[in-house]
């Protein structure tokens, strides 16, 4: 027995499955439990096999013994596959064997078959016939590679069947899934796909079983994100999903989005997918984001015309779901589909407006769809040049007025209308013709359209200290008759950059890449650009920077960009004058050069929320529940670290690398705890093997995180090396 062996004809076997229709895809993951329970439920079909031929079935040829149990091992991963997922506690494999043998009895054999292929299909039909045949195809790939008459052979013949078998039921499953999704009230897909399946032969479900089918064959990735969500209720425990969206190809057809939920590719939504568009400049407001983390809808305003508003459907969110600023211009296709349209006076239902509706007509319906939308509006043209899997469409463009009631502006969009749903459409849809109904507006970003990327308005100040707590010094040395002269633009500059460097000291290093590169990278994936700031204005500064070769070397080298500016006092603490000579006290002013604004968040957090949030991503050591309530400019200070952080981007990637750090120590990770103190705010408390324990508070503004402090309440034995936390 060769481990290489058996998973050669493991594919073998799956790539009959797939043949036959009854995978999509190879790369199934088992939940590792059930993998577990394998062996042992094979060990039971084969000995339950054996007694059942020495009693019942002793007129059965070598063969004929064969094939039938090899046969039913097949059958047997198809049946453990379903019980197991339906199980809601832990299931030993005698349990679940008794569980599919039932009610006949495990000695049953001869009716186990039925029984167990009686899940998916009647005796009597189509499918039945063709999972037999399959069965077939299965047992001469099998026997070819496996000696019968060898105990041990035998038992890895049948072990590899039932893993071909519970791949495949897998792949059965989640087909039932998927006709479960589409056969109740799902919202406006419903009508969508309703619109769109002309065959009366056949149900919604089974129609769109067999896209999706295709899709997962032949589909191709638009992208995919691992996506990890908080559970509804606290305790938030970290659970990640891998999310796969995939679309057939062509100009028009079908995406999907699906994800493995425990070993099982589960159906997240399906919708129509069109390439022929037409584009629009909007500025994003707010994303409403379903609840499955992946679907969102965009509310948006068009860039020439701030009052002109339009919700939409956002086909690829799940590609870029985490692209989106506040504030920021993209480049967005929007279409209008189409699911009750209709010629205006030849619908046979009331219209939607009534007889004296303005021509040019888009109103939104509810609150709950705001990208559903009843519209009225004259062709301006007609296109025919779709390749579509779905039935035939018309595609027409009409003039919009959105939603701007004090504009008269028109914005073009095209609006696809199923061709069952106007018969002779080829006669009737013609320019000038005034069509109505109901549509699902539907748009996806095409590209960021602003490219004159600014920096956060925040800038954060600090003093360096020394140990003692006291403002550290810093002495500009000259030649003795250059003392008190005024400093030139370049010798201000260059103390600047001696200060923080001396500060800093072996946290940095001299980056020589030229006028426009950094001054210093240093430790934490951070670039540092240096200035004087002799005009006491620092924030005001920030904003004027041209950050454009900040942001190139950002996006070449991925280290986090930040502008430092320095400021000195004199003696008494007051700000002076750059004399040569001095002796000074300095301020650092840091500015995080990323640009935009984040989305706000999805959801109003109040601050114990926030606190519990905190809480959970430090005791499980995940940083994705901290990415949608911090603020884009959080302000991360530590007794741990010498400077701040000015970012939230790079705060994440600092706290990985704790996180990290802590998973894999041998001495053991950080304990968490939440001390809740009367007189002030709860405040979460730290505590490290080598004796440290740190205090972590911090402050929020309208439901986002916007500071975090970390300072130590009490040192180890100093005879103990202290790692930076």
């Amino acid at each position: 027995m060769t481990p290489e062996r058996d998973e050669l004809v493991m594919r073998q076997l799956l790539q009959l499955a797939y043949d036959f229709s009854y995978i999509p895809t190879f790369n199934y993951e088992v939940h590792p439990q059930l993998y577990d329970l394998l062996p042992e439920i094979n060990q039971l079909m084969l000995d339950s096999m054996d007694h059942w031929f020495e009693t019942e079935g002793r007129e059965f040829s070598e063969e004929h013994r064969r094939k039938t149990s090899l046969r039913f091992c097949l059958t047997l991963g198809v049946g453990a596959s379903w019980f197991f997922y339906q199980q809601e506690e832990p299931i030993d494999a005698k349990s679940l064997f008794q569980i599919m043998a039932a009610p006949r009895g495990e000695d049953a054999m001869d009716e186990f078959i039925e029984d167990a292929v009686g899940i998916w299909f009647s005796s009597d039909s189509d499918k039945h016939s063709q999972w037999l045949a399959l069965c077939d195809s299965t047992y001469e790939v099998l026997i070819a590679h496996y000696d019968w008459s060898n105990k041990e052979e035998k038992v890895q013949a049948g072990l590899t069947s039932v893993r071909a078998g519970v791949v495949t039921g897998i792949g059965i499953i989640m087909r039932e899934r998927t006709k479960a999704r589409y056969e109740g009230d799902f919202a406006w897909d419903q009508h969508v796909w309703s619109s769109f399946i002309c065959d009366k032969r056949h149900t919604i479900a089974t129609t769109l079983d067999m896209w999706v089918q295709k899709c997962l064959k032949v589909g191709l990735p638009i992208g995919g994100n691992i996506v990890s969500l908080p559970k509804e209720n606290p305790p938030y425990e970290h659970q990640v999903d891998s999310y796969h969206q995939l679309t057939l190809p062509g100009n028009a057809g079908i995406q999907t989005i699906f994800h493995i939920d425990e070993g099982i590719p589960a159906m997240v939504t399906m919708i129509p997918r069109i390439d022929s568009s037409r584009t629009h400049y909007l500025i994003v407001d707010k994303v409403y984001e379903r609840d499955n983390g992946v679907e969102a809808t965009i509310c948006a305003h068009f860039a020439d015309d701030p009052l002109m508003r339009v919700t939409f459907y956002d086909t690829e969110y799940l590609k870029n779901r985490d692209q989106y600023f506040a504030g920021q211009c993209y480049v967005f296709d929007l279409y209008g589909m189409a699911y009750n349209a209709s010629v205006v006076g030849q619908s046979q239902s009331a219209s939607p407006f009534g007889g004296t509706t303005a021509l040019h007509s888009f109103v939104q319906i509810d609150g709950i769809h705001p990208e559903v939308c009843r519209f009225r509006a004259p062709i301006q043209e007609v296109y025919n040049d779709l390749d579509v899997m779905i039935p035939s469409l018309y595609e027409v463009e009409v003039g919009i007025p959105y939603s701007n009631p004090r504009s008269g502006q028109k914005h073009d969009l095209s609006v696809f209308i199923p061709s069952q749903q106007i018969p002779n459409g080829e006669a009737f849809l013609q320019k000038g013709t005034a069509i109505e109904g109901t549509l699902i507006l539907m748009g996806k970003m095409r590209v960021t359209a602003s490219f004159e990327e600014r920096p956060s308005t925040e800038v954060r100040s600090f003093t360096p200290l020394t140990q003692r707590g006291t403002p550290r010094k810093f002495i500009h040395k000259c030649k003795p008759s250059e003392v008190g002269i005024e400093m030139t633009d370049a010798e201000r500059l260059a103390f600047a950059k001696k200060v923080v460097k001396s500060f800093l000291g072996h946290d940095l290093e001299e980056a020589f890449e030229g006028e426009d590169g950094p001054d210093f990278l240093a430790s934490r994936h951070r670039s540092l650009w240096v200035k004087s700031d002799e005009d006491y204005c620092a924030a005001s500064r920030f904003m004027e920077e041209d950050v454009t070769p900040a942001l190139s070397h950002y996006y070449q080298t991925g280290r986090f960009p930040v502008m430092v500016y320095v400021s000195l006092y004199d003696k008494q603490g007051e700000r002076c004058q750059w004399l040569k000579g001095g002796s000074y006290t300095a301020q650092l002013h840091y500015g995080s050069m990323l640009p935009g604004q984040r989305m706000a968040p999805r959801e109003a957090y109040k601050h114990e929320m926030l606190l519990q949030v905190l809480f959970e991503a430090f005791r499980n050591l995940h940083t994705f529940p901290l990415c949608k309530v911090l603020h884009k400019d959080l302000h991360y200070t530590s007794q741990n670290l010498p400077d701040p952080i000015v970012s939230r981007e790079e705060f994440l990637v600092h706290l990985e690398g704790v996180f990290e750090a802590n998973r894999f120590n041998p001495e053991g990770a950080m304990k968490v705890k939440v001390v809740f103190n009367e007189e002030k705010e709860p405040y979460i408390e730290l505590s490290y093997p080598d004796g440290l324990i740190d205090r972590l508070e911090f402050k929020s503004h309208q439901h986002l995180i916007t500071e975090i402090c970390i300072r130590n309440v009490k040192r180890p034995n100093p005879d103990v090396n202290i790692n930076i936390h």
